[in-house]
């Protein structure tokens, strides 16, 4: 039997790429290596009668990319600035969160947040927290592993 998570697999970043065998998620790090601006359908049912615009962050060494939400967006601007030509080079944080979707139902999503001292010649913002992100996770700290990346 197909796994639909095989099936739907695609050329960007899901939280199912990050599930490890046991269940868990893996947290890892990319480096941003350009931000492209694309145009997706608007709509959850893929009607492309109505597009948005949406961030596309690409990760150096990486085959997926990833669409980058508004809060995600303003995670990385907090500390690079909202221009996004000066988000090449950060080093991300990302993670799988649960959200709610609706009463009772909650959804798997990607989290993105700058990690601590990656920002050259830039002093990041204080404090991050701010915008929902518990932490800023250091470079190299227990638990992010470049090996993990599974995409």
């Amino acid at each position: 039997m197909p796994d639909i998570n095989q099936v739907y697999s695609g050329d960007r970043l899901k939280a199912d790429d990050l599930k490890k065998p046991d269940g868990t998620y893996a947290k890892v790090q990319g480096v941003v290596e350009r931000v492209d601006v694309v145009e997706l359908p608007a709509g959850r049912d893929g009607d492309s009668s109505a597009m948005t615009k949406k961030l596309e962050v690409h990760l150096v060494g990486k085959d997926k990319s990833l669409i980058v939400n508004k809060t995600n967006a303003q995670n990385i601007a907090m500390s690079a600035g909202p221009v996004t030509e000066n988000w090449t080079g950060i080093t991300l944080g990302i993670s799988v969160h649960m959200t709610p979707l609706g009463p009772g139902l909650k959804v798997e999503v990607i989290a993105l947040r700058p990690a601590a001292g990656t920002l050259a010649g830039q002093v990041q913002a204080e404090p991050v927290s701010a915008v929902g992100i518990d932490e800023v996770l250091p470079v190299g700290e227990p638990g992010y592993d470049e090996s993990d990346i599974p995409f």
